[in-house]
């Protein structure tokens, strides 16, 4: 369970964060490169919403082994990625 203080530290730690992105992004430079960057994140978070939505589509098509088979591999390549990430 989350509690309220918790909650409030990892807020203060994005608020501050953010507050040290923004100053280090000062200017015309800085803030060409902080919309660049927020263009760039949502066209990821949009393919990530089309992905999730076409592997939905694909997984209520197969049939059961079909299924157990590709969440073998999903839970592989997770265990794999899992044991390379430090």
């Amino acid at each position: 369970m989350i509690t309220t203080s918790t909650s409030n530290q990892a807020i203060e730690v994005i608020r501050s964060y953010i507050d040290n992105l923004i100053g280090t992004l000062g200017g015309v430079k800085g803030s060409l490169a902080l919309a660049g960057i927020i263009l760039i994140s949502i066209i990821i978070v949009g393919y990530m919403i089309y992905g999730f939505y076409k592997f939905l589509k694909l997984t209520f098509r197969l049939r059961p082994h079909e299924f157990a088979l590709v969440m073998l591999a999903l839970g592989l390549s997770l265990i794999v990625i899992a044991v390379i990430m430090p």
